[in-house]
């Protein structure tokens, strides 16, 4: 990967950040939410939403995922490495796998679940599902999908379909993360797949699972067994090992972070909120950097969390759930 093939797209995201959200428009709207001042700010944005949907949850999603799917198409239509977006666009590729092979177990029709971002096509992941072949994805995708589907055979339990996605995933994203053979990209994929396994076992735990199915579970690819993740779900050696995924050790946020975990004080949600800020802190240089692909990956990711951010607030509002709710769980914020 030549980071200076980067310049190009990194000066049209100087002009697009713009149409971004900013700290001071959030703050103002969580002080007198109102469904006016939203729409208002969201059309101002490029969202193509009206007042009269605000209250329809399904048009409000429609509308925050038209904007995010044009942006992931425009990221891989103008980027100089695909591979670059996909650390971040991945997860939609195997969404629409889980959907498609739910599809062919069920005979159902579930084609209203499948989200158009990726780099694969979902007429290409849908002739994969069909015929378990392709002559145009990698074989390591066409393996992985053909392994999964004969795990469901031999079981017949749709849980099979979500794991061996799940797990595919991580795989999926390892190998990218060592082709583009970038520090700050390596550490974003492995924190992403060492606090997965860090929640799945803490998950697991609070249903009383045994450690059998957890191990059916995490992910292989963060170089950690079960028996660490048990011990870190217990806050032991947390410090060296949070240290070691943490991008900004300076943090006093993260350092709480870090003492809550060794506390175990963090519910889950509060951790999944935890790795998107990690994720954001970890591209955070990009900031300042004309070169190189952290801005279109720090654009991106805040896109998403400005989507997220939007969601939370919107279905508090409609479901007259308290604000402060909102506040605790949003995402960083693009500045």
């Amino acid at each position: 990967m030549e980071k200076e093939q980067f310049a190009q797209i990194n000066t049209t995201i100087a002009v697009k950040e713009k149409e971004m959200i900013s700290a001071q428009q959030f703050q103002k709207i969580l002080l007198n939410p109102n469904k006016e001042t939203i729409i208002n700010l969201m059309q101002e944005k490029g969202y193509a939403i009206k007042v009269e949907n605000f209250e329809n949850l399904d048009l409000v999603e429609k509308a925050l995922m038209s904007k995010l799917i044009v942006a992931y198409q425009w990221a891989f239509q103008e980027s100089p490495s695909g591979e670059v977006v996909e650390v971040l666009a991945l997860p939609y590729l195997y969404h629409n796998l889980k959907v498609l092979l739910k599809e062919k177990a069920s005979k159902q029709d579930l084609s209203k679940l499948l989200i158009p971002i990726g780099k694969v096509s979902l007429s290409h992941l849908d002739h994969l599902v069909r015929t378990l072949s392709s002559d145009v994805l990698p074989d390591h995708l066409v393996n992985e999908v053909a392994a999964i589907w004969q795990e469901h055979l031999n079981y017949q339990d749709y849980r099979v379909l979500e794991v061996g996605c799940d797990l595919a995933y991580f795989k999926h994203l390892k190998r990218i993360a060592e082709q583009l053979d970038d520090q700050k990209i390596y550490q974003a994929t492995s924190l992403i797949i060492q606090f997965y396994n860090l929640i799945t076992v803490k998950r697991a735990d609070a249903l009383h699972k045994n450690q059998g199915f957890m191990k059916q579970l995490i992910s292989d690819q963060g170089h950690l067994g079960l028996s660490t993740y048990l011990d870190l779900a217990e806050g032991k050696e947390v410090s060296t090992w949070f240290n070691q995924l943490n991008p900004d050790v300076f943090s006093l946020q993260f350092k709480e972070a870090q003492t809550a975990l060794v506390n175990d004080k963090l519910t889950l949600p509060e951790l999944e909120r935890l790795v998107d800020q990690l994720l954001f802190s970890a591209f955070e240089s990009g900031k300042y950097n004309a070169d190189g692909p952290y801005q279109l990956l720090r654009y991106l990711l805040g896109l998403e969390f400005e989507i997220k951010n939007f969601r939370l607030l919107i279905s508090a509002l409609v479901n007259d759930l308290p604000i402060e709710l909102v506040k605790e769980r949003m995402r960083p914020i693009y500045e």
